[in-house]
């Protein structure tokens, strides 16, 4: 049996990365290809992306947004279910 083959990945749109951030500690984006969720973050989580990233932000954070391949509402593992009884 084939897999599926993947789908290309989704790109946010200028609107969607221009809009003002709602969340009072948001200080950027951060847009998952695979499912196309855009999420604010706040600094912790920009500092940690930026390390995995490897890329250092010059300027301010606000001019910048995350492209993660996956985010926590996507599998892109084998997805494993364990039913117990009780």
């Amino acid at each position: 049996m084939k897999p599926p083959e993947k789908s290309d990945p989704v790109f946010p749109s200028l609107g969607q990365l221009t809009k003002p951030l709602e969340w009072p500690q948001a200080v950027c984006r951060c847009f998952c290809q695979q499912c196309g969720t855009m999420r604010e973050i706040n600094q912790a989580q920009a500092v940690k992306l930026q390390k995995i990233a490897g890329q250092k932000i010059s300027g301010d954070i606000k001019d910048f947004y995350f492209l993660v391949s996956y985010c926590e509402y996507c599998q892109e593992q084998e997805l494993i279910v364990v039913v117990k009884q009780l």
